[in-house]
C-alpha cells in the first residue's frame, strides 16, 4: 500500500502550493525544466481544471501526477460536517485515480476544543470512509505532519504521533522534514516507521525564522538535510522526495528557479548518499 509510486531512483516530485495562483501550464513547465518526474497539485488546482485538460497538459509536459494535497480534510469537532467533507475528498480521490495517481495527502483538520486523544479518535472515524473508498480506487491516503501554530490544519505535530495515529487509522504518513527534523529519538522513529511513510517533503529554513511560510531552497538554510536524508535511506525508506517550496524567499527568486536549484541540490545529495 505504501510508497505507491516511483519513477526511477531517486524519485522527485514538487508540491504545487507555490504555483496555486499561477496557470497550470506555468507550473508544469517549471517542473519539467527542473527535470522533476511528478507534480503534486493542490485540491483547488485539481478541482478547477477538467481531468481531460489536465491529462493533456501532463502528457504534453512529460510529467505524471505524483499526489494531490487536501488541507484541513475534516472539521474534527463538528461531525455534522464530515459527510460533505468526505464527499469532497472522495471526489478528489476519483480525480487522482482518473489521472493514474496513487496518493492523496491530507492534513487531519482542525481539532477545535478537542484534546489529542479525542481528536485522534474523531479523525479515525472521519477518515475511515475516505480510506476505504481510496483503497477501492488504488489510492493511498497519507496524513501530513503540521506545525503546531497551524492548528487550523491539523493536530499531528510530530512524526512519531503521526505514525501512531496513521497506523491506527490504516493510512500512511506524509513526513515534512521542516517540522520533524528536531524530534527526540528521531533515528528510532524513522527506523520503526519508515514503512508507514508514503512521501517525504523537503525544504530548508534559516535559524531564527519567526514568520510563516519560511521555507528556503534545500541547502540555503540550517536544517541538516543530508544527515536526515541519510537516516531516512538507512531506515529503509525508498519512496519519493517532494520539494515543497513556498514563502517570501521563494517568491523573490521565483518558484521555477528555486525549484531547479532545489532539485539539483536534492539529486546531488541523494547521489552522494548512494540512493
Amino acid at each position: 500500500m505504501l510508497q505507491p509510486w516511483s519513477f526511477g531512483a531517486p524519485a522527485l516530485s514538487a508540491s504545487g502550493v507555490a504555483w496555486d495562483a499561477r496557470p497550470v501550464a506555468v507550473e508544469l513547465a517549471d517542473l519539467a525544466a527542473a527535470s522533476i518526474a511528478a507534480c503534486g497539485p493542490t485540491a483547488r488546482r485539481l478541482e478547477s481544471v477538467p481531468v481531460a485538460e489536465l491529462r493533456g497538459l501532463l502528457d504534453a509536459s512529460g510529467l505524471r501526477l505524483g499526489h494531490a494535497i487536501l488541507p484541513a480534510a475534516f472539521t474534527l469537532a463538528r461531525p455534522e460536517l464530515w459527510e460533505a467533507e468526505t464527499a469532497r475528498a472522495v471526489a478528489l480521490v476519483d480525480r487522482v485515480a482518473a489521472l493514474d495517481g496513487k496518493l492523496l495527502v491530507i492534513t487531519a483538520g482542525p481539532p477545535g476544543p478537542l484534546d489529542f486523544e479525542a481528536a485522534a479518535a474523531a479523525f479515525g472515524r472521519a477518515v475511515a470512509p475516505l480510506r476505504d473508498h481510496a483503497a477501492r480506487r488504488g489510492v493511498t491516503i497519507a496524513v501530513e505532519v503540521c506545525n503546531q501554530l497551524r492548528d487550523d490544519l491539523g493536530f499531528l505535530y510530530t512524526l512519531r504521533d503521526a505514525i501512531d495515529v496513521a497506523r491506527d487509522c490504516g493510512i500512511a504518513v506524509c513526513a515534512d522534514v521542516l517540522w520533524f527534523h528536531r524530534e527526540r529519538d528521531l533515528a528510532r522513529t524513522l527506523r520503526d516507521g519508515a514503512a508507514d511513510i508514503a512521501v517525504v517533503q523537503v525544504s530548508d529554513c534559516a535559524v531564527g525564522a519567526t514568520a510563516m511560510p519560511c521555507r528556503l531552497v534545500p541547502g540555503d538554510g540550517a536544517i541538516p538535510l543530508e544527515r536526515l536524508l541519510g537516516q531516512l535511506l538507512e531506515s529503509g525508506y525508498h519512496g519519493p522526495f517532494d520539494l515543497e517550496l513556498l514563502g517570501p524567499e521563494i517568491d523573490r527568486e521565483g518558484p521555477g528557479p528555486a525549484l531547479r536549484r532545489g532539485a539539483d541540490w536534492l539529486r546531488a545529495a541523494l547521489e552522494r548518499l548512494g540512493a
